[in-house]
């Protein structure tokens, strides 16, 4: 039989795709040899393959928490859980999902938030031991083109101590308080925080900038926070290296003042390029401590949302986890366009600004149909 080398082509084109699409390496979950590991889209991990393979190993129970829920395969398996026996509890803001809840199963319990703030935690718990925690919502924009990131955490401690929560916020559902509680998942310790009304959580990060020694790295979707701002720039005239890689459409809106004041002190400030979020909400200090969660650095975070924020401290530099974050912000930080001049940025934003209120009335901003959810 003769081949040409237009049909040699296509053949080996197929055996390409073939063989790539079966060894693509599958969702590994963390274990007690590894017992955390972290997901990003930077790392080009699909989240929502992470969010599945959680629900579809689920054995008997699935506690989710999300500020919103669309992505239909996310739906689906939700469904097929709960009508294979797996008990399955969800809370959502009763303003940010609009979905039916017969499409979760009939048995599946659908707890719609409705507080002064946003219900904005964003976790799955597996089985009563299994943690998946971060920044994404269960959409599939959030899952596959926004940056985000998960982790996942083996310990039945620590998710025991966030269903606890959960529970309180259930019971006094119109005036929640936040609470902070400490793990110990050797080699790691993790300390976590949930608001509303928790002073705590701001004085931890204030703490831990006040501390730092060499390098801030933060990124985040909404910073408006006037404290932990000024923290910044005394951290930067202290000698330690701060960087901020924030949300391009929240820098013409919301986070604009924070833009602007970062870009006076001289602090290295990273806009998101394209239409995709920069969802992001954590920072990395001298390396060696990771805040993460569903918290923007905002008041409304603080006193009027519940939120969820994890500290994560321990291990050595070369495990898995400190790794994967390594490589996640690399990417990041060569993915995004840093600001170098201030009176650029000014007119940027002026002129930004200007485009955004006309295009915003008409809907044919890019960012419009985002930056009111603020999520």
């Amino acid at each position: 039989m003769k081949f040409s080398l237009r049909n040699l082509f296509f053949f080996s084109f197929f055996l390409f795709h073939f063989f790539t699409f079966f060894s693509r390496e599958t969702v590994t979950l963390p274990n007690s040899i590894e017992p955390l590991r972290l997901y990003s889209l930077e790392q080009g991990d699909v989240l929502q393959e992470v969010v599945l393979k959680v629900i579809n190993e689920a054995k008997y129970s699935l506690d989710i928490a999300t500020y919103t829920l669309s992505d239909t395969k996310v739906i689906k398996a939700i469904k097929e859980a709960s009508d294979r026996g797996v008990e399955v509890v969800i809370a959502v803001d009763k303003k940010g999902y609009d979905g039916k809840r017969e499409q979760l199963g009939e048995k599946t319990k659908l707890v719609q938030r409705a507080i002064k703030g946003l219900m904005h935690q964003k976790w799955i718990i597996q089985d009563k031991k299994l943690s998946l925690i971060g920044s994404a919502n269960l959409t599939w924009d959030s899952l596959h083109n926004q940056n985000n990131l998960f982790v996942a955490i083996t310990s039945d401690k620590f998710a025991k101590q966030l269903l606890s929560e959960a529970e309180k916020k259930k019971i006094d559902h119109v005036h929640p308080i936040g609470c902070c509680w400490a793990t110990d998942i050797p080699p790691f310790t993790l300390v976590s925080w949930t608001t509303p009304k928790n002073p705590a959580l701001k004085a931890a990060l204030l703490e831990a900038i006040d501390n730092a020694k060499s390098t801030i790295k933060i990124a985040l979707f909404t910073f408006t926070e006037k404290e932990l701002l000024e923290k910044l720039v005394d951290a930067k005239k202290r000698g330690v290296h701060v960087a901020v890689a924030l949300d391009k459409g929240q820098s013409l809106g919301a986070s604009n003042k924070t833009l602007l004041r970062l870009m006076k002190e001289a602090i290295p400030v990273g806009l998101s390029v394209g239409k995709p979020l920069l969802h992001h909400k954590f920072v990395w200090i001298d390396q060696e401590k990771f805040f993460t969660g569903s918290f923007n650095w905002t008041n409304a975070a603080l006193t009027q949302n519940e939120e969820l924020l994890t500290l994560f401290e321990g291990g050595h530099k070369s495990d898995p986890f400190w790794k994967a974050l390594e490589t996640t912000w690399m990417e990041l930080e060569s993915h995004v366009e840093w600001q170098k001049d201030e009176n650029r940025t000014n007119r940027i934003w002026e002129n930004g600004a200007s485009a955004f209120e006309s295009s915003a009335r008409k809907g044919t901003h890019p960012f419009s149909n985002h930056l009111p959810l603020a999520a």
